[in-house]
C-alpha cells in the first residue's frame, strides 16, 4: 500500500512524529477510516472513508451509523450510567468544579425518577393504551361530529384545539414564541403550518406509503379503540374505555375511518409549504394584525384561543407573524367548503394518537415503530428501551441532564475557557477574511465586519438561564414540573404543560439572550441570528471532533471547521437578512446583493447535480435550494478554519506527525480530519428521507462538495486541474 504524499509547504521545517498515547490513538483511528489506495483527487471522501465504510454496519435498531452518531451514542451511554446509579455514587468521580449539595440530590432524583417511569416497561404494558382514554375523551365530548362545518361550530373547534394544544398536539397549526425578527429585543407571537405526520409532503405522493400509513393507521386504531377482545390487555382496555364512556369501534367502522384520515391528511399535506420555500425569513416574516387573521381564518377564534394561552396580567398581542399566509387561506377556504365535522374530529383524534404512542405500551409503539420502519428509517429492530428513556430524559431535562454529563465529562470553567480561544482564532480569521472579498463593495463590507465583530460564542454549557453549575438555578428553572416514578404518560403531560407555560410566560417580558437553544449534552452546534451568536455545547467537543491533546491541525480540521460553519450561518442566504444586533434589515447595497445571488446559484446548480440511489433504483438529487445555507456554511467554514489553522502554525507552529501517516502532512491531515468527520451510512429509505427533507447534503457531498471548491485542497493535494476533486468551476462566496 502506497500513501499519496502532498508535498511539504515551501519552508516548513522538518517535523518529528508524534509518539503520545492521544496521537497514537489518532493515528489508529485515522488509519482504520481511511481507503490509501483511492485517489484523493477523484474521490476524497471515499479516500477519507473508505475503509471505514468497508467494515462500517448499522445496528439493527438504527437507520444510520456515522462519527457524530458514534458520539451520540457515547453520551447517551454516559447518562444511562449516570441514571442507573445512586447520586452518592455519581459524585464520588466528576471533574469539574460544580458545586454539589442536598438542592443537588433532589434535582438528580427528578430526573431519575422520569427515567425510571420510562424504563418501567411492565406498568405500561399493563395499561396498555388506556393512559391516552382521557385525551380523547375529551375530543369527542367538546366537537360533535354530527353535521358539516359552519360558523356556528367555531367556537366548538376553537375548545377542542385549545385542549389538544395544551398537550403538545398541533393538528392545524404550529404556534412558537420567540424574539420578533424585526424587533429582537421584544417577543412575538408565530403561527405557521403544521408538521405533517409522515416526514414530508412528497411522501403523500407516494402510494406505497401511503399504503403503509393506511395499515398502520388501521393497526393503530384497532389496537387503541378496537372492540376485539383477544387479551387479557384488550379486556382491561375494554372495561377502562366502558368506565370513561369512551366508544369504541368495529373493525369496519376503523377502515372507513382512516379512509377519511388519510384523505384528510393527504389534502392537508398538499396546501403545506414546501420545505425549500421555508427558507427565506424576508418572506416569511408577516406580521398581520389580530382583527386580520380573525376574519381571514375564521375557522378558529384566535383571540378566545390566544387569551387562553397568555398570562391573564398580559394584553394579547395586537399583531402576530404568519410565515405561512397561503396555508392558512387554503385551510380556512377548507373548513368553510362543507368538510364533515366527523373528519375533523377523527383527525384530531389521530393526531393525538400518533403523537403519544410512544408513552405508551410496547404494542402500540410498536406499530408506530413498525411504520417508520417501512416508510423512511428502515429498522429492523426496536430500539434498546434504555436509550429511548435516556433520549427521552435529555429531551425533557436538558439541562439538568446536561449538568450530570458535563460533570462526568468535560473540565469545567477552565476547559471552557481554553474552548473559548481556540473559537476566538477562527473567529479572528473568518473576520480577517472579508477585505480579502472583492465583490463586496465598500459600504456592505464595512457592515458585513461590524457584524462578525459582534458575534457572541456561547460554550460547553449554560451559565445563566440557568446556570447548570448550580443546583438552586436549576430548581428555579424546572420549577411547576411534577415528576412520579409510577406513570410516565403523567409524567409527559407535566413536561408538556411546563414547557408551554413557561413559553407563555415571555410574552410581554425582555427577550432572555441567556437562554439556550441546545443543552449541553448535544453533538450539535448553531447560530442564532436574532442573537448573533454562535453556540457549541461540550457534547460535540470530544473526539474525533476536538481533543485539547491533539495535534492542532486535527482540531482545526474537525470541530474547527463546525465553528467556522457556523459563523458563515451569519451570511448565508438566510443569516445575512439580519444585522449584527439580530434584527431583519436590509444592510446589502443592490449591486452588492445581486451579486450574492449570482454566486449563490453556482452552488444551487453544483450540489443539485449530486444524487444518490433509493431503494427502488430511482435517482434522488439533492436539492440544491434547500440545502444552499449549509452548502454556504460548509464552504465558508472550511475557509476559515484552514485560515485559522495556517495562522497558528505561524503563531504557534505544530509540525508533529501521526505515526503510520508520517508521509501525511499537517495540512493534508487537516482536509483528512475534516473528511472522517462526515463519514456515515444510511439504510436506503432514510438516505431517501434525507435528500426530500434535510437541509444538509448528504455527508459524501458535504466532503467532496466543499473540496471541489476548495484552491488550498488541490494545492496540498496536488490535484490537476479539471480532476474530479479540482474542477476548472468552482464556487465561491465566503
Amino acid at each position: 500500500m502506497s500513501i499519496r504524499s502532498p508535498i511539504q509547504p515551501t519552508g516548513q521545517p522538518n517535523s518529528t512524529v508524534c509518539l503520545t498515547p492521544t496521537c497514537v490513538k489518532a493515528a489508529a483511528s485515522i488509519l482504520n477510516d481511511v481507503d490509501l489506495t483511492i485517489d484523493p483527487c477523484s474521490d476524497f471522501y471515499q479516500y477519507t472513508c473508505g475503509g471505514w465504510l468497508k467494515t462500517a454496519t448499522i445496528p439493527e435498531d438504527e437507520s444510520s451509523v456515522g462519527a457524530f452518531l458514534k458520539l451520540r451514542d457515547d453520551n447517551y451511554n454516559l447518562m444511562i450510567q449516570i441514571m442507573e446509579s445512586s447520586y452518592d455514587d455519581f459524585i464520588k468521580d466528576i471533574h469539574t468544579e460544580f458545586a454539589v449539595d442536598e438542592q443537588d440530590k433532589i434535582n438528580f432524583g427528578m430526573a431519575q425518577d422520569y427515567y425510571k417511569s420510562c424504563m418501567n416497561e411492565t406498568a405500561l404494558d399493563v395499561l396498555g393504551p388506556t393512559p391516552i382514554y382521557p385525551e380523547l375523551v375529551s375530543i369527542v365530548s367538546t366537537f360533535p361530529d354530527n353535521s358539516v362545518f359552519k360558523a356556528t361550530d367555531v367556537s366548538d373547534l376553537t375548545d377542542v384545539l385549545m385542549k389538544v394544544y395544551e398537550q403538545g398536539i398541533e393538528p392545524f397549526s404550529s404556534l412558537s414564541i420567540g424574539p420578533d425578527d424585526m424587533h429582537p429585543e421584544t417577543i412575538s407571537i408565530t403561527i405557521s403550518q403544521p408538521d405533517l405526520v409522515l416526514p414530508s409532503k412528497e411522501y403523500y405522493q407516494q402510494p406505497e406509503a401511503l399504503d403503509i400509513y393506511r395499515k398502520t393507521l388501521t393497526e393503530l386504531f384497532k389496537a387503541v379503540l378496537g372492540r376485539s377482545n383477544c387479551t387479557a390487555t384488550d379486556t382491561f382496555r375494554i372495561s377502562k374505555a366502558e368506565e370513561l364512556g369512551l366508544e369504541l369501534l368495529s373493525d369496519s367502522e376503523i377502515e372507513d375511518l382512516v379512509t377519511r384520515v388519510v384523505d384528510f391528511d393527504t389534502r392537508l399535506a398538499d396546501i403545506t409549504y414546501k420545505q425549500e420555500d421555508l427558507q427565506d425569513p424576508v418572506a416569511n416574516y408577516n406580521k398581520m394584525p389580530l382583527s386580520h387573521i380573525k376574519q381571514a381564518y375564521s375557522h378558529v377564534d384566535w383571540e378566545r384561543f390566544l387569551r387562553h394561552f397568555v398570562a391573564e396580567e398580559q394584553e394579547i398581542p395586537e399583531t402576530v407573524i404568519i410565515p405561512t399566509p397561503q396555508y392558512f387561506e387554503k385551510l380556512a377556504a377548507w373548513f368553510q367548503s362543507n368538510l364533515p365535522m366527523q373528519t375533523i374530529r377523527e383527525y384530531i383524534m389521530m393526531r393525538n394518537i400518533v403523537a403519544k404512542a410512544y408513552a405508551l405500551d410496547s404494542n402500540t409503539r410498536s406499530i408506530m415503530r413498525k411504520m417508520i420502519s417501512a416508510i423512511s428509517s428502515g429498522t429492523t429492530a426496536p430500539p434498546f428501551r434504555s436509550r429511548v428513556c435516556i433520549q427521552s430524559t435529555s429531551s425533557s431535562f436538558g439541562a439538568l441532564m446536561g449538568r450530570y454529563y458535563t460533570m462526568k465529562s468535560f473540565g469545567g470553567d477552565a476547559e471552557r475557557a481554553q474552548v473559548e480561544k481556540f473559537v476566538d482564532l477562527i473567529h479572528q480569521a473568518w473576520l480577517k477574511r472579508l477585505p480579502q472579498m472583492d465583490w463586496l463593495d465598500s459600504e456592505t463590507r464595512e457592515r458585513a465586519i461590524e457584524k462578525v465583530q459582534k458575534i457572541k460564542h456561547k460554550l460547553a454549557y449554560s451559565i445563566v438561564t440557568p446556570d447548570v453549575r448550580s443546583p438552586s438555578s436549576l430548581k428555579a428553572y424546572f420549577d411547576g414540573v411534577q415528576i412520579s416514578p409510577a406513570s410516565f404518560f403523567k409524567n409527559e403531560q407535566s413536561t408538556t404543560k411546563w414547557e408551554l407555560n413557561k413559553a407563555w410566560k415571555k410574552l410581554g417580558k425582555p427577550v432572555d439572550k441567556n437562554e439556550w437553544l441546545m443543552n449541553p449534552q448535544d453533538v450539535n452546534a448553531y447560530y442564532t441570528p436574532n442573537y448573533n451568536e454562535i453556540v457549541v455545547p461540550a457534547g460535540i467537543l470530544k473526539s474525533v471532533f476536538y481533543n485539547k491533546d491533539n495535534p492542532s491541525y486535527l482540531n482545526y480540521g474537525a470541530i474547527g471547521m463546525v465553528v467556522g460553519h457556523e459563523l458563515t450561518h451569519a451570511f448565508d442566504n438566510s443569516g445575512r437578512h439580519f444585522g449584527g444586533d439580530g434584527n431583519l434589515v436590509d444592510w446589502w447595497s443592490d449591486i452588492t446583493a445581486k451579486q450574492f445571488e449570482e454566486k449563490s446559484q453556482c452552488f444551487v446548480r453544483q450540489y443539485g447535480n449530486f444524487h444518490i440511489e433509493g431503494p427502488d433504483g430511482k435517482a434522488y438529487n439533492v436539492n440544491g435550494k434547500m440545502t444552499l445555507g449549509e452548502n454556504l456554511a460548509d464552504n465558508g467554514g472550511l475557509d476559515a478554519s484552514y485560515m485559522a489553522y495556517k495562522q497558528s502554525m505561524k503563531d504557534k507552529p505544530d509540525y508533529r506527525r501521526l505515526p503510520g501517516l508520517d508521509n501525511l502532512s499537517p495540512d493534508a491531515l487537516f482536509f483528512v480530519n475534516f473528511g472522517r468527520m462526515w463519514c456515515a451510512r444510511d439504510r436506503p429509505r432514510m438516505a431517501v428521507q434525507r435528500v426530500l427533507t434535510d437541509v444538509h447534503s448528504p455527508n459524501r457531498f458535504r466532503v467532496n462538495g466543499a473540496l471541489q471548491n476548495s484552491k488550498a485542497f488541490s494545492e496540498v493535494f496536488q490535484c490537476k486541474s479539471g480532476s474530479p476533486m479540482n474542477p476548472d468551476n468552482k464556487c465561491e462566496v465566503w
